[in-house]
């Protein structure tokens, strides 16, 4: 019966100090949270922990006795609807998480879209920076060329005349 009840008070233990983000998630600070997963204020997702200290069927099995066989025999029923309780807590807990899952998936994407619009419009912008500059190294190269032509042409009459 001794190891059962030092068991029963490690289980509240357990509970009481199991925390998240400094926040006692399944005892003193249980309850839900809302938790943003957009950027808009309608992409948020409630997270719901329990607070165990308050399950009647977490009690029974951490507040009872094995020391007779009618409280052993009664303590097995309890634990049988304890796990079942836990069992149900962590489904619940189990669909959320599955959900964040799904979310960070999600956002992860939108960001991988969202960075190859980015290089594709760094690299459209590139591309026509350069073609905007080659397009006027012709010109300049053909002005250049034009006015030594007329240069030399001016040239040819001025010794034709002198």
């Amino acid at each position: 019966n001794t190891e059962y009840q030092q068991l029963g008070q490690e289980v509240n233990r357990v509970i009481g100090a199991t925390s998240f983000n400094g926040q006692k998630i399944l005892s003193s600070d249980a309850g839900t949270r809302q938790i943003n997963t957009g950027p808009g204020s309608q992409d948020t997702l409630d997270l719901s922990t329990p607070d165990l200290r308050n399950d009647s069927d977490l009690s029974d099995v951490t507040g009872g006795s094995i020391a007779t066989a009618g409280g052993s025999s009664t303590m097995i029923d309890s634990i049988d609807k304890a796990l079942k309780s836990v069992g149900q807590h962590r489904a619940s807990l189990g669909a959320t998480e599955h959900r964040l899952e799904a979310v960070a998936d999600t956002t992860d994407l939108r960001f991988e879209s969202a960075s190859r619009a980015y290089d594709r419009l760094v690299s459209t912008d590139v591309a026509s920076t350069t073609s905007a500059w080659r397009q006027a190294q012709v010109q300049q190269y053909a002005a250049i060329s034009m006015f030594r032509q007329n240069q030399d042409s001016m040239q040819r009459l001025l010794s034709l005349f002198g």
